[in-house]
């Protein structure tokens, strides 16, 4: 499989141990602040991103942060000149507010920026350099890299020395990027209040962070009493040419946990995180629904047509969608996840959903890109000219 189809890698899931106090009223987002003392409580331990925590600061330029390896840095000033090596950067731009600092990003994200929306909202993302992999992976070209000048490097932490030791050696500050103990939404958390820590302002990653755990409450309520007869089978899918890739997991799965949080069960759940199945296998597992991750030329025709795929219950019942594209690829980690799920609650529990998806993603990305979305534009994030035969696909129409 092309390596810009791959699902970027992305951490396990767990609940984070304490949650703020979040209201969500109607169509508007009111989000409290959130609890200061634990999150100052996690800086002092070193296991999140510091406001001020740390080494004393020589001077009020100074900020400090810990990247998710645990490592301290300490910056002269707010960083201004970042480079992205993880695909990584729609998390940036929803905790900065807009992609400036971003000077150089991982191809990955390229393919983001152009069969989503950032290009149109922020035209420059098409002028960011991503010349700076050597080979198709996550390999740094040193070089490259360092002739940006760049005061941080998001850099994996845990796929190998070589990915972040060659940077390091070059004299750039590297910060690590990895998953840690407590799971996905406690690693997401941690990533969005070191980002905003990097330019000394945290201010819209505790928004970002106040809104997914809202979205999570709202979705525990929703699910949490569901027997597991009430959870249907679902399965996430990417197909590259003739190739088929189930996301494998459970609850806590690296590219299953939506399907959990959406009261939805994995027909994949005995698999690894990624796994390349056949259409034998799929069928196999019997699933009730089947999310398509965006490939281009994807759509649920690749399996309504499909001579064995076409004869599964997702497919006769026409329970097949594309899944969505918006600051990313819905399916892999993002600054959206919070919607990937509630848009699979909708269609997994169609008769137990108590909120207008088209009103939560237009006040979502407000909050996230300080843009108003035409209908128009929801429809497109939505794909709603490619699902508009699926089933129920029609309660997401204007």
């Amino acid at each position: 499989m092309e390596s810009r189809y791959v699902v970027c890698r992305c951490p396990v899931r767990l609940t984070p141990s304490c949650r703020s106090s979040v209201e969500y009223l109607g169509d508007q987002m009111d989000f409290r602040a959130l609890n200061r003392r634990e999150l100052m409580k996690s800086f002092a331990l070193g296991v999140a991103g510091s406001l001020t925590g740390g080494k004393a600061l020589a001077n009020d330029n100074e900020v400090s942060f810990v990247d998710l390896a645990g490592t301290e840095h300490i910056l002269d000033a707010p960083a201004t000149r970042i480079v992205d090596l993880v695909v990584l950067s729609a998390f940036v731009i929803a905790a900065h507010g807009n992609p400036d600092r971003l000077i150089a990003v991982h191809p990955r994200n390229r393919d983001e920026f152009e069969r989503g929306f950032l290009h149109r909202i922020f035209p420059r993302v098409l002028d960011i350099d991503t010349s700076i992999i050597v080979g198709s992976d996550f390999n740094p070209n040193v070089e490259a890299v360092a002739n940006h000048a760049p005061d941080v490097v998001l850099q994996w932490g845990d796929m190998g020395n070589d990915l972040f030791r060659p940077l390091e050696n070059a004299g750039l500050r590297v910060a690590k990027y990895q998953e840690v103990r407590e799971g996905a939404d406690e690693t997401i958390e941690r990533l969005l209040l070191m980002l905003g820590a990097i330019i000394g302002d945290t201010s819209r990653a505790e928004r970002l962070i106040a809104y997914r755990r809202s979205v999570d409450d709202r979705l525990r309520t929703l699910t949490e009493r569901l027997e597991p007869e009430a959870r249907p089978s679902a399965l996430i899918l990417t197909i590259a040419g003739n190739s088929f890739y189930a996301s494998g997991g459970g609850a806590e799965g690296t590219y299953s946990f939506y399907l959990y949080r959406a009261g939805g069960l994995n027909a994949a759940a005995d698999l690894p995180n990624f796994a390349q199945v056949s259409a034998e296998q799929i069928a196999a597992m019997e699933p009730d629904c089947i999310f398509l991750f965006n490939v281009p030329g994807v759509s649920p025709l690749n399996i309504l047509e499909h001579p064995i795929l076409g004869l599964t219950a997702a497919a006769l019942s026409g329970r097949v969608y594309l899944m969505p594209t918006g600051s990313h690829h819905w399916g892999s980690v993002g600054p959206e996840d919070p919607l990937t799920s509630l848009w699979m609650a909708e269609l997994l529990h169609p008769d137990r959903s108590d909120w207008n998806l088209r009103n939560e993603l237009a006040f979502a990305y407000r909050s996230m890109f300080g843009q108003a979305f035409s209908n128009d534009d929801l429809d497109e994030v939505l794909h709603i000219a490619v699902n508009h035969n699926s089933a129920e696909y029609g309660r997401f129409l204007p």
